[in-house]
């Protein structure tokens, strides 16, 4: 059994992805259509070892880990902050403030809102892993902060790898990025008018 907030992959489920908005520095191709010269004076060198045969074979018996020693205090540190719960209040708390802080958005406002009590509904239950809640926790930071760009990376991840538990509310929180990277170039172009 794993404990709520865990999820555990079925024997079927896809396999999970790790999305990195940041593109990966390009690596010179492997060209596979070239080919190796041939010397014909060589003579091929048998590069297996073979033991003796007077001798029995050798066995390695592997070594059991001490008990005595401790983890690396790096390792440990990150599984401690991956463990954290994250603040679920001050998550809601954010995203409330910031749809009551827009009233541009009319008639979408009440559809935002409806989506994201159904997330805190699955925070509250439990149908939400340690992952999605820091990612949503970042988001909501990331808005508060007019830093659109950080807050679409982080729900490209999202989508991309728990697609199954955030896609009931996600349209809200993107809904909320679009309007704000709107509002964050209207001020832009206001402070250069200016």
């Amino acid at each position: 059994m794993s404990s709520p907030g865990k999820y555990d992959p079925g024997w079927n489920d896809p396999p999970m992805f790790t999305y990195n908005a940041e593109a990966a520095p390009a690596k010179p191709r492997n060209l596979l259509n070239k080919r190796v010269p041939f010397s014909i004076n060589s003579t091929p060198v048998s590069t297996e070892i073979k033991p003796p045969l007077s001798q029995p074979p050798h066995v390695v018996t592997p070594q059991k880990a001490n008990p005595n020693v401790e983890l690396n205090p790096s390792h440990q540190e990150t599984i401690e902050d991956n463990e954290s719960p994250h603040d679920f209040k001050e998550t809601i708390d954010i995203f409330k403030e910031l749809v009551d802080s827009s009233p541009e958005l009319g008639k979408k406002a009440i559809d935002i809102q409806k989506r994201l009590s159904i997330m805190e509904s699955m925070w509250k239950e439990g149908k939400l892993n340690e992952e999605v809640q820091s990612k949503t926790f970042q988001i909501a930071k990331a808005l508060r902060a007019f830093d659109t760009k950080h807050a679409d990376d982080i729900h490209k991840s999202l989508m991309v790898d728990h697609i199954s538990s955030v896609s009931p509310w996600m349209v809200a929180v993107k809904q909320l990025i679009f309007h704000y990277n709107a509002k964050s170039e209207l001020l832009k172009i206001d402070v250069e008018s200016s």
